[in-house]
């Protein structure tokens, strides 16, 4: 499960989040859950920014595809293995969160960013034979990988 966001891509996005302090941030939070309680939508994919999995999910799939590393992409794979494991997502519009977005990336630049996404979609796309939108959005087919990653070992 997933929450909306001011600052996120997909249906995640809150187009009206609109306020300009912490306070404001706050109070529009509680304004959603109050309107939207319980209201989810079921979606394929998830933005990773912040997210709720259950265990079982790790213990059937694994972890994370480490070639995505250090970020992009990881989500999307994770998203499909848990599908094609039998499992759903779901989007919380009750539940929202600020977003920043991609500070954990910002001190590389806007092109090493930029660089990052188009590496790693070509990653994804050579795993699963499309892009998340081609087979999310356009319903195209897949070259079925293994599901299961196993976590690093330390």
């Amino acid at each position: 499960a997933g929450p909306i966001s001011n600052n996120i891509s997909g249906p995640q996005l809150d187009r009206n989040a609109d306020y300009n302090d912490i306070i404001g941030m706050l109070r529009y939070a509680d304004k959603i859950k109050n309107e939207n309680i319980g209201q989810k939508i079921e979606f394929p994919r998830l933005a990773f920014f912040c997210t709720l999995i259950k265990r079982k999910v790790f213990d059937k799939i694994g972890g994370l595809d480490e070639r995505y590393s250090p970020g992009n992409y990881e989500d999307d794979d994770f998203c499909m293995r848990a599908q094609l494991a039998g499992f759903k997502s779901h989007i919380l519009k009750y539940v929202f969160i600020h977003h920043y977005r991609s500070r954990s990336f910002a001190g590389d630049g806007n092109e090493a960013y930029k660089q990052r996404l188009e590496t790693n979609q070509k990653k994804f796309i050579e795993k699963w034979g499309a892009s998340p939108e081609e087979i999310w959005l356009q319903g195209k087919g897949i070259i079925p990988p293994e599901l299961f990653i196993p976590y690093k070992s330390s």
